[in-house]
C-alpha cells in the first residue's frame, strides 16, 4: 500500500495529512489531542485502517504546525474545511477520535456539504467535569515544559490501567523527548477545547452520527455518553455503541473498531 504524508498550506495554517487507499469514496480521520506530529506513525495508522483502503481514499489531517493563539474548535474546524476544499474533498465519511470528534461535529454544523456521515470516538458533546479537570492538569504540565508529567497523566487517563502499567517506561521516554515547541503547541490545542459545547447547535447537524465510547472511560463520563445518546435518538440514522473495557482510547485498543466504523459508513 502506498502511504503518503504530505503538507497543505491554507490561507492561515500549514497542515500535514496522511493519504492512502485507492477507492472512489472519501474517508477523513480527525485525530485526538497529541504532542507532536503523527507523521512518524503514518505506516501504523494506514495498517490500522486498511479495511477502508479499497473502497476509499483515506485522509488523516495532522495538527497544524503553526497554530494561531488563541485557537478555537470552530477556527480549527474551519482550517480543516479549507484544507478539504483545497484538496477537492466533499461528502466525506468522517471519523473523529476524542477531540477530533469535536472538530467533526463543528465541521458538520458549519459545512454540512463536506460531511456525509460522522462517527465519534469517545467524544463529549461538551466539557464535563472530569474532562475539564484533566485538560487543566495537562495544560499546566505543558506550560511548565514538563513533558514526562504530561505524558504520564495523559496516558494514564486514556488507556486501560494494565496497558498503561505495561508501557509506562515508553510513555516516560516519549515525554522526556517532547520539545518545548511541541509542548507550547499542545497548550494552544488543549485550550481550544476548554469551552466546547455542541448542544446549542446539534439541531443544525443533518448527517447520521455513530457514537462510540467505553464504559470504563476515565476522561468522558458514562453519564455524558448517555446524555449525548439521548440527544441523538431523535435524529434519523444515528447509532450508539458502548464497549466495556477499552478505556478512552478504545479507538486504538478495540480490535474490531475500524470494521465497526466501516460497517456504519457502508449502510
Amino acid at each position: 500500500m502506498d502511504v503518503n504524508f504530505e503538507t497543505i498550506q491554507t490561507d492561515k495554517v500549514s497542515m500535514g495529512f496522511l493519504r492512502f487507499g485507492t477507492g472512489d469514496k472519501t474517508f477523513v480521520i480527525l485525530p485526538g489531542l497529541s504532542v507532536g506530529s503523527l507523521a512518524p506513525f503514518a505506516e501504523a495508522i494506514a495498517k490500522q485502517y486498511d479495511v477502508f483502503s479499497h473502497d476509499y481514499t483515506v485522509y488523516l489531517f495532522d495538527q497544524p504546525s503553526n497554530p494561531p493563539k488563541p485557537y478555537s474548535i470552530k477556527s480549527y474546524a474551519q482550517d480543516i474545511a479549507n484544507a478539504m476544499v483545497a484538496l477537492g474533498l466533499s461528502n466525506a465519511d468522517v471519523f473523529g477520535a476524542s477531540r477530533g470528534g469535536m472538530l467533526g461535529l463543528q465541521l458538520a454544523v458549519d459545512h454540512p456539504e463536506l460531511v456525509h456521515k460522522l462517527a465519534l470516538g469517545s467524544t463529549p458533546p461538551h466539557m464535563d467535569e472530569c474532562c475539564s479537570e484533566a485538560l487543566s492538569r495537562w495544560i499546566e504540565c505543558a506550560e511548565k515544559h514538563d513533558g514526562v508529567g504530561l505524558y504520564l497523566d495523559f496516558c494514564s487517563m486514556i488507556y486501560p490501567e494494565s496497558f498503561f502499567e505495561e508501557n509506562i517506561e515508553a510513555f516516560r521516554t516519549a515525554g522526556s523527548l517532547a520539545s518545548d515547541e511541541n509542548l507550547d503547541h499542545f497548550v494552544i490545542f488543549a485550550q481550544a477545547s476548554t469551552d466546547f459545547n455542541i448542544f446549542e447547535n446539534l439541531d443544525a447537524i443533518s448527517c447520521p452520527i455513530l457514537q462510540i465510547a467505553s464504559r470504563d472511560d476515565k476522561l468522558v463520563s458514562l453519564d455524558t455518553f448517555i446524555e449525548f445518546k439521548r440527544a441523538l435518538e431523535s435524529k434519523p440514522g444515528c447509532e450508539s455503541y458502548l464497549y466495556d473495557s477499552y478505556g478512552h482510547a478504545s479507538f486504538d485498543m478495540a480490535p474490531d473498531y475500524p470494521e465497526r466504523l466501516f460497517r456504519f459508513f457502508q449502510k
